[in-house]
């Protein structure tokens, strides 16, 4: 990123977002925070940009466990925006994650009301029902995505693990073994599936 900032350095907020995004999304969130603020400080970003910024920092927060102000962030993106669907998204997931429960159930619910086959709310909605102990009706949405992507290893692994919270390893075993037999390398089913 340094030298394409250097070949073109009237877009080096632009590659500094894209080198804070890198950063976030390979595990390092901590190093793309300061990147993100320091980008959204500078006033230079097209509006577009900005946006994207922010959200790059909202997503930075909640995965560098500072959920607090990763909720402030998404926040200020839907005052700004009330209709921004990936806000929305983050919103609801770090409420889940703060284990605030019941917000981000409505929260996935708003989403759906306006994009009733939105896959991530969709999922969430489950993994929040989940949670929440609604194993039977996490089931029936996730079999529902299942059954219209059938390779999709998130509801795959999310519908395992509610089966065996219901207390149904041998359910959760089968919808894992399924799974691996398409996608043998995914470290996460094969975790769940040794911890059975």
């Amino acid at each position: 990123f340094q030298e394409a900032i250097a070949r073109d350095p009237g877009r080096a907020d632009q590659w500094k977002r894209e080198l804070a995004d890198q950063l976030v999304f390979s595990g390092q969130p901590e190093r793309g925070i300061p990147i993100f603020r320091e980008i959204l400080a500078s006033g230079r970003l097209s509006p577009d940009d900005t946006h994207r910024a922010r959200l790059g920092l909202a997503l930075a927060l909640s995965w560098n466990d500072d959920l607090d102000a990763s909720l402030g962030e998404y926040d200020a993106l839907l005052a700004a925006n009330p209709g921004d669907t990936e806000a929305r998204l983050g919103r609801a997931r770090v409420l889940s994650w703060q284990d605030r429960l019941g917000p981000s159930k409505s929260a996935y619910e708003d989403v759906l009301a306006k994009d009733a086959g939105n896959a991530e709310a969709r999922r969430g909605l489950a993994r929040t029902q989940s949670w929440r102990g609604m194993q039977l009706d996490a089931q029936d949405r996730l079999d529902g995505i299942l059954g219209e992507s059938p390779d999709d290893g998130e509801a795959a692994f999310l519908l395992a693990q509610s089966q065996d919270w219901l207390g149904r390893p041998d359910h959760a075993e089968k919808t894992l073994r399924a799974h691996l037999a398409k996608h043998p390398d995914d470290p996460r089913a094969k975790a769940l599936l040794d911890d059975l």
